[in-house]
């Protein structure tokens, strides 16, 4: 939390929103800091470089470490899949989307029903 109260948010609550939309997808149940975008998480470390420069703005972080918005729904379906151990109704119920628009989702970021119903088979879903 202090990590979230020092950072400057140069790019406003936009920044904001993607950050926790980020850490939202890469955790497990609970936010922790190796879960927030690299800027954010290095940013004492920056500040403290960039104040020893001598620099008087903080830089935009790099696009490359942030994700899709594609990927982060697809990353969370298969979680919420994985977590629901396969079943669709379940699955869609914490989603909150209705059993088609779930099917849509399976299909459009090719998950595999298979692998996450069954995690023992190669060990892939301990993964998501």
């Amino acid at each position: 939390m202090e990590l979230l109260l020092d950072y400057p948010w140069p790019g406003n609550i936009r920044e904001l929103e993607n950050a926790v939309v980020r850490a939202v997808a890469m955790c497990d149940g609970v936010i922790r800091v190796q879960d927030l975008p690299e800027s954010i998480r290095n940013f004492p470390k920056q500040a403290a470089v960039q104040i020893q420069a001598g620099l008087a703005s903080l830089s935009a972080p790099p696009q490359k470490e942030w994700l899709s918005l594609f990927e982060i729904e697809g990353r969370y379906v298969a979680r919420v899949l994985a977590h629901t151990r396969g079943n669709k109704q379940a699955a869609s119920r914490v989603l909150g989307v209705d059993r088609t628009t779930l099917q849509r989702m399976i299909k459009r970021h090719n998950i595999s029903l298979d692998k996450i119903s069954n995690p023992n088979q190669d060990g892939s879903a301990s993964s998501l």
